[in-house]
């Protein structure tokens, strides 16, 4: 790709340097006092065209069979990833059709009490299966515990 832009920039360089102008004679300044010279601008263009004409032939030459050998791997990749999405697509069909038999049982408690920052929390939570129980508590900022109990299961929230 960068060949390819390099091969570009080179080829609007060459069709762009007609436009240029070059205005008569250039002066340049060096050590031993100014240089004046003409520079014939038809002469600096077919120079530049005839150096930079086989690097842009390679250039595009290497682009146009980069483009051959990344399509072929695109091609590749696409297959692979269709292939990937269609056993995907099995796999949760798969695993749709199993039905729940695990009976989620679990028990927790923390508590938190920071005396710096005035932070006093705790929760305990019970499940068994559907049915679930827990309790909450913290201290609001007026200094009073707050406590809440709850309850869940297949007849609803409490």
């Amino acid at each position: 790709a960068a060949q390819v832009y390099l091969a570009l920039c080179a080829a609007g360089m060459a069709v762009a340097a007609p436009q240029l102008n070059f205005g008569g004679p250039r002066s340049v300044s060096t050590a031993r006092g100014v240089v004046t010279s003409n520079i014939n601008k038809e002469q600096v263009i077919s120079n530049v065209v005839s150096a930079l004409q086989p690097s842009i032939a390679k250039a595009v030459a290497d682009a146009l069979a980069g483009l051959q050998t990344s399509s072929f791997t695109n091609s590749l990749s696409s297959s692979a990833a269709a292939a990937a999405a269609e056993r995907a697509a099995f796999e949760a069909e798969l695993a749709s059709d199993v039905a729940v038999t695990a009976k989620p049982i679990y028990n927790f408690e923390y508590k938190v009490a920071d005396n710096e920052a005035q932070t006093y929390i705790t929760q305990s939570e019970n499940r068994d299966g559907d049915s679930l129980t827990g309790m909450y508590s913290y201290v609001n900022p007026d200094g009073a515990l707050i406590t809440v109990n709850y309850e869940a299961g297949p007849m609803g929230f409490s």
